[in-house]
This record gives C-alpha cells, sequence and structure tokens, in this order.
C-alpha cells in the first residue's frame, strides 16, 4: 500500500495550519494539493477530500506527533488504567494525564487539541466548497457534518468552552476567535447531526470496502449521545430507538473477537477508526502518520524483560509493547468477581499477575529479583517497568496478539481499531435514557441484552446503578469511563489525585490563548 502526502493551503488558526495525512487503510489515494480555487469541483476530488477527512481521524488516536493520541488521553483519564510505561518518567505528557497533573502546555493535551481542530478545518472546507450539484455532494457534505459534530463532541467533553469555528479563515484576523458557550456548542452539534440523520445512507447501504463510512444509525447514535450527556433524556430515547428499531446492528456473538480482525466493520460497530495490518511498515518507514496503529504497540503487554513468556501463559503469539496503559486493581478486580459469576469479559480484558504466572509467564519485578536464587539462565536481573503503576493485572485488550499484525515488522503494522461506538454502548445509554424518562420496562430490555451475551443473567429490574456498573465491565479501556464519571457527578470514583472543580476538564493550551487575540488568562479553565 502505498502513502502520500495530503496538503490543504489554508491556515487552521493562528498556530496550526493544516498539515499531511496518508491513505486510508482501504487503499484510497487523496492525492494533490488544495490550494487551488479550483479544487473540489469533481467527484474524485471530493471524495478525495472525505478520505483525507477520515485518515485525520486516524492519525488523532494513532501516534500523532511524538505519540500523543486522542485515544490513550481519553483512557488514561480514568481510574480503569494507570499510565505504565518503562519508568515513571516515560512519556511525562501520559504520567501527567494519568496523575491529573497535566498543564497547560502538556503536550499530549496541546496535540490532542490541534488534531481536532485539524479535522474541523477539514470537515469546515469539504462543507463550503463541494459543489452542491455533484451527485455525491448531499452524502459527502453529511459525512463532514457527522465528522464536525464527533470532532466538537469531543472538544466540548474534554474543555468545556471552546472557539467554535464553522468557516475556515479567510483573513488574518479570521483567526482570533472567541469562546462559545458549551450551550451553543451542543446546539451546533445538534444541528449538524440532525442533518447529517436526514441525508446519511444505512450502514447496509454501504458495500464492504466502505463499510468504515458514518452512516444513519452512526449519527443517530452520536445526537443520543450528546443529549444524554445534556440530560434530555427523552430526545436520546428517541434516538437510540431508532438505532436499535433499524435492525442494521447487533452483538457480536463472541465478546472476544470484538477487538480483532473478525469483527471488522462487523454488525457490533456503529462507529470506528480502521487500519491496516497491510502498510509493509518498516523500523525505517515508521513515522505515525500511516495506516496501521502504533498506539498498540506502545501499549501492549511490556517486554525488557518484565512480563515474559506471554505466548505460553497466554495460549496464543503474542509479542512484547512498550507497556503503556496498565490495569489499575480497581477495573482487574471488579473483572475478576464479575468473571466469578460467568462473565466472559473478565478473561477476555485482563489476567491476573497470578494466573500469568501459573499459566507459564514469569514477571521479574524487582521483587523476583529479590528473591532470586535459582541459575535460571533466562534470568537478566529486574524488568525495565514502571512498576509503581503495576497493580497486579494486565491488560488484553487491545494488546499485540501476532494474529492482528504484518510483516516485515510485526512492531509496525497493527490493525486493531478504534472502537469509537459500539451496539453494546448504544443498548446502554438507550438502558440509561429510558429510565431516566421513566421507562424503567424499556430499560430492563436493552441491559439484559448486554448482560445475556456477557453470559450473565437477566435482571429483573433495572437501577442507574445497575447501567453504571454494566458501563464500566463492558466498555473498560475503550475511554468512556471518565467521562460517564463526570456526567454522573461520581469524580470521586477517579481516586484522591483527582481535583474536584479543576479535573473534569483539560487545560485550554496555552498556546492558544498566547497566539488568540480574542482569548486571555481569564478564558483558562478553573485551576490551570
Amino acid at each position: 500500500m502505498k502513502n502520500r502526502i495530503y496538503k490543504i493551503a489554508i491556515v487552521l488558526f493562528s498556530l496550526f495550519t493544516f498539515l499531511g495525512c496518508s491513505s486510508d487503510f482501504l487503499e484510497l489515494e487523496p492525492t494533490g494539493k488544495l490550494a487551488s480555487e479550483e479544487y473540489l469541483t469533481t467527484e474524485k476530488e471530493a471524495f478525495d477530500a472525505l478520505i483525507g477527512l477520515y485518515d485525520r481521524m486516524q492519525v488523532n488516536n494513532n501516534n500523532q506527533e511524538d505519540w500523543s493520541s486522542v485515544f490513550l488521553t481519553r483512557v488514561l483519564l480514568s481510574d480503569d488504567s494507570n499510565a505504565g510505561g518503562g519508568s515513571a518518567t516515560d512519556q511525562q505528557k501520559f504520567q501527567e494525564i494519568d496523575d491529573y497533573t497535566q498543564r497547560a502546555d502538556n503536550a499530549a493535551v496541546q496535540n490532542v487539541w490541534k488534531g481536532y481542530y485539524k479535522a474541523i478545518n477539514m470537515a469546515n472546507n469539504i462543507i463550503d466548497n463541494v459543489p452542491p450539484e455533484l451527485a455525491s455532494a448531499e452524502t459527502i457534505i453529511a459525512e463532514a457534518k457527522f465528522v464536525r459534530a464527533y470532532n466538537y463532541f469531543e472538544l466540548v467533553t474534554l474543555f468545556g468552552s471552546i472557539p467554535l469555528r464553522l468557516e475556515n479563515p479567510k483573513t488574518e484576523a479570521d483567526n482570533h476567535v472567541a469562546k462559545s458557550s458549551v450551550e451553543a456548542i451542543y446546539a451546533q452539534i445538534e444541528l449538524d447531526l440532525t442533518a447529517a440523520v436526514a441525508s446519511l445512507p444505512l450502514k447496509s447501504a454501504y458495500s464492504a470496502a466502505y463499510k468504515f463510512r458514518a452512516s444513519k444509525g452512526t449519527a443517530q447514535a452520536l445526537l443520543g449521545k450528546a443529549q444524554l450527556f445534556q440530560k434530555k433524556y427523552a430526545e436520546a430515547a428517541t434516538n437510540f430507538a431508532a438505532v436499535i428499531s433499524s435492525e442494521e446492528y447487533d452483538l457480536e456473538d463472541n465478546y472476544g473477537e470484538i477487538y480483532d480482525g473478525v469483527a471488522k466493520a462487523g454488525k457490533e460497530v456503529v462507529f470506528e477508526i480502521l487500519y491496516s495490518s497491510e502498510s509493509g511498515n518498516n523500523w525505517d518507514t515508521w513515522d505515525g502518520t500511516g495506516e496501521s496503529n502504533y498506539m498498540t504497540q506502545l501499549m501492549g503487554i511490556r517486554g525488557d524483560h518484565s512480563f515474559n513468556n506471554l505466548d505460553v501463559a497466554l495460549g496464543k503469539e503474542y509479542i512484547n509493547g512498550w507497556g503503556m496503559n496498565v490495569p489499575t486493581r480497581e477495573i482487574g478486580e471488579l473483572l475478576e468477581a464479575s468473571a466469578a459469576n460467568g462473565d466472559v469479559r473478565g478473561p477476555a480484558s485482563v489476567i491476573s499477575g497470578t494466573d500469568f504466572s501459573a499459566a507459564g509467564g514469569y514477571i521479574n519485578s524487582p521483587e523476583a529479583a529479590a528473591i532470586y536464587t535459582g541459575d535460571n539462565k533466562d534470568y537478566e536481573g529486574p524488568g525495565t517497568f514502571n512498576w509503581g503503576d503495576y497493580e497486579g493485572y494486565l491488560r488484553l485488550k487491545y494488546t499485540c496478539d501476532t494474529l492482528e499484525t504484518g510483516k516485515p515488522a510485526f512492531e509496525t503494522n497493527w490493525q486493531f481499531p478504534v472502537k469509537v461506538i459500539r451496539y453494546a454502548d448504544v443498548l446502554l445509554m438507550a438502558a440509561e435514557a429510558y429510565l431516566e424518562s421513566s421507562q424503567a420496562d424499556k430499560a430492563l430490555t436493552e441491559i439484559n441484552k448486554v448482560r445475556v451475551r456477557a453470559g450473565l443473567s437477566n435482571l429483573s429490574s433495572v437501577s442507574l446503578q445497575n447501567i453504571k456498573d454494566e458501563r464500566r465491565l463492558e466498555l473498560a479501556f475503550e475511554g468512556h469511563r471518565f467521562f460517564d464519571c463526570v456526567r454522573w457527578g461520581d469524580t470521586s470514583e477517579l481516586g484522591p489525585k483527582f481535583t474536584a472543580g479543576k479535573n473534569e476538564l483539560l487545560p485550554i493550551p496555552q498556546i492558544e490563548i498566547d497566539l488568540n487575540n480574542e482569548l486571555s488568562q481569564a478564558d483558562q479553565n478553573p485551576g490551570y
């Protein structure tokens, strides 16, 4: 598969200009430049621009500018994951996010902000410039509106009040935009998604090669989620009901296959960001902008003699990664306890260090080194790991299974997708919306669908706590937990390092405040 650079000569805002992105995992190559006023006048040019927009979301969740990643940032904000890595200073920007000590100059926070606005910039360009007379214009513009709404939803939940940019700047003065209220951001999200719902096709209308694209159900699910976050429960329930009744989606039969190639673009996928194991990357071509999911390697179970004999202990051919995104003891124990009741999600998500060792794995920790007295020829001293973040469990979700990568270098060709919206997530959000709008019978129906797939018995009644518990088990390590705790007012569960009144939001990047004349230090989020 070829990688080509795709550039747009449009200023995003004072600091950030549009950067390149690679071709899509499906060998769709958006080539050329968007500097010409004549661009976006043909079907091919419009489609290439759209594929570039999906590519941008690949990069945002991947190795974006020195290992910054939207996905890992979202996960580490929760109480399900510790940063891990090679030491307590490995990827310092993520260590700070994990410990809630991030500042306004944190590189990962800055790149998350930048990546979202780059995607918005691209979406604006498509919305404003694709000629309506093109046969594909309605669908392509609707997809761009979905993507714009998705990126604004991510921004508003991470940063709160932010600049609302619906047109790309034409003059230098246009780069300077004041913050809009949270209410105004949500209003625009709903406008974009309502338009997208009206114009997007069903998922089944896309051919197999294009099921990565946003569909009507994708827009309905995100619209329902945005309404749920605003406590518009009846409206949210209506949109979730439309997704469910469409019969376009279903739960995968095997929970353990959700994250591998078996279920790529499968029936449980409402929206996901796909990657390829066929890029042919090696250590010389590994730059973070290709189609492979490099974050898999960063998050894999740590090597450097820390955790050994993975294939023996886990029963598959695994390779070691670099140890970021380590389960907390709390989520490990919750998943393990649920597994004792027959829940298949536990063994698909984590393994305890005790079970790992009993199955033939070897944990080469400082404690192991201190008591080592034998003559094991493989012993090379304690593993190089952030042992303070290891709390007795190893993560199996998104772990380096070699079936999910390719040659010439396994470490550089991972295909694991980022699951943005799964059908199980929709069912649980629907259960919550139904319960909060006095439709407990419907809430019970939807939560039990998720429980039965997990191997658990049906509930006879449902409470909000049941839904909270189910979401934590079902969606562990997928980037939802922190945002659920914030919207529920359950931030005390996020641990003693979390500061209420501050850590609900990330800081506005200081460089944005410095360069945007419509912002001042008074616009910074509280506590930063």
